[in-house]
């Protein structure tokens, strides 16, 4: 199928619907060597970036690579070969619909790699009522008992949902762009990393390279939901809070203030947050933070070190990007990061979705497998065919 990305008519008087199908269109036809971020922070404009990517390794530590401008996306784990942090360097971050559009089409390719007509999975709503599957049931069980022996505070269990589908990753964005407001939307493209669309509720580090806010979020119950926090929700977000309060303090940083826990809406969940307002030395680099931050026990576990090899063994799939990290940071120091939740990864086959959830030792197996259910709807709810 080939598409007429001449300019014939004039951009200007397109409505925004009209735009972001052109954009769906030029972008899915553009070369697969070519890396793209595509991206929309709550309450500003859709901004996209184009260029190569670096991958880390030894002679380009995250420290390293976390430096100019750039969009990131890094793994759970940033010393993964497999899935190493990779840096799309661009020249130039392009803000507006107008102007994404008119780059993209001076880029599209003849229409030789356009996707074929979208095909969405059955039954999608079937997919969440099913009994918790036996590898979930085992792996659950192995962390529990983790627990309980004493060897953990705090495990977090993370799953996969693959299904067969073919639809426009860039149309698939935009979806996501209007049932989800508040979120951080993003789609990038790396050459090792592969392709992936999020929709996340979670601030890892953002501010303008003076003043810094990040986040404790966990805690989860569906959205709507009027009942008090359980004793087990308040624990898992009191160890975040404690654990990013004792990294800041750690760094030395000053005028650190703490707002909450409050009661969040993300989608189709509700979770708690503690916000986190600090200002950092001035040899402390961007990289030194993001590093003493990342992975929170909101997505590992604690002691995290330990527990960030067990999850690695006995999950059994790495989790890739998962629960990594991802956004744009800029040499004037704006910084907009956010943990990785709420994804899917694009593959030749289809999409992976991923979702997971904090384990205690008084956790239940119906209750944290529900739990995983009900934050997959974020992602489930864009493969539905038809207008969001």
């Amino acid at each position: 199928m080939n598409h007429d990305f001449s300019d014939n008519a004039s951009t200007d008087y397109l409505r925004e619907e009209d735009l972001r199908k052109r954009i769906a269109e030029a972008a899915d036809v553009l070369s697969d060597e070519t890396d793209f971020a595509l991206w929309r922070i709550p309450g500003e404009d859709v901004r996209f970036a184009m260029g190569s990517s670096l991958e880390s390794n030894g002679r380009n530590p995250v420290n390293a690579l976390l430096e100019g401008s750039g969009f990131v996306l890094a793994p759970f784990t940033t010393d993964s070969d497999s899935s190493p942090v990779s840096i799309l360097r661009s020249q130039k971050m392009i803000c507006g619909l107008q102007n994404i559009l008119g780059v993209l089409l001076q880029c599209a390719s003849d229409g030789t790699h356009c996707l074929h007509h979208d095909s969405f999975p059955d039954h999608l709503d079937a997919l969440l009522n099913q009994d918790p599957l036996p590898t979930y049931v085992k792996k659950f069980h192995a962390f529990r008992d983790a627990l309980r022996s004493g060897r953990f505070l705090k495990l977090v269990l993370s799953r996969t949902l693959h299904l067969p589908c073919r639809i426009s990753p860039v149309s698939v964005f935009f979806k996501a762009c209007n049932l989800y407001p508040k979120a951080m939307v993003s789609l990038c493209r790396m050459k090792k990393a592969g392709t992936w669309l999020g929709a996340s509720p979670e601030i890892l580090l953002e501010g303008d390279g003076t003043r810094w806010h990040t986040m404790a979020l966990a805690g989860t119950m569906p959205s709507g939901t009027m009942d008090p926090w359980s004793v087990k929700n308040r624990r898992e977000q009191a160890y975040v809070a404690e654990y990013i309060r004792k990294k800041l303090k750690n760094l030395g940083v000053s005028a650190l203030e703490e707002q909450g826990p409050c009661t969040i809406a993300a989608g189709p969940v509700q979770h708690l947050r503690t916000d986190f307002f600090f200002t950092p030395l001035k040899n402390v680099r961007l990289g030194d933070i993001v590093q003493a931050l990342h992975p929170t026990p909101a997505v590992c576990g604690l002691p995290e070190q330990e527990a960030s090899a067990f999850i690695l063994q006995q999950e059994g799939s790495s989790r890739r990007y998962y629960s990594g990290f991802l956004g744009p940071f800029d040499e004037t120091g704006r910084t907009n990061l956010y943990v990785n939740l709420r994804c899917m990864e694009f593959t030749p086959e289809g999409v992976i979705l991923h979702a997971g959830g904090g384990i205690l030792p008084a956790s239940e197996l119906r209750s944290e497998w529900d739990e995983t259910c009900h934050k997959m709807k974020t992602m489930l709810r864009l493969l539905k065919p038809g207008a969001c």
